[in-house]
């Protein structure tokens, strides 16, 4: 599934993690955006992600999970002095 960022909610990265839950594959482009707010936000999910277990990687201007039906596991994450995280 690919999410259009062009009218979407300013929480669109965390779409990402839904996305990683239900073993979904997720293609983010457009976002660019989300590596200059309080934090580079792609890089810290992308991180808190692969963390959980979930097959994600960073593009230029988005980020791309790859739908899997391994279990995740629990982990503390990192907010990357985001509030939003």
């Amino acid at each position: 599934m690919e999410f259009s960022t062009k009218f979407a909610t300013p929480e669109k990265h965390q779409v990402a993690c839904v996305a990683a839950g239900a073993g979904v594959e997720l293609e983010i482009t457009g976002a660019a955006e989300l590596r200059v707010k309080e934090s580079d936000r792609i890089a810290v999910v992308v991180g808190n992600l692969r963390a959980v277990g979930a097959d994600a990687e960073e593009l230029p201007d988005g980020l791309r999970v790859h739908g899997s039906r391994r279990k995740l596991s629990g982990t503390r994450g990192h907010s990357g002095a985001s509030s939003r995280q």
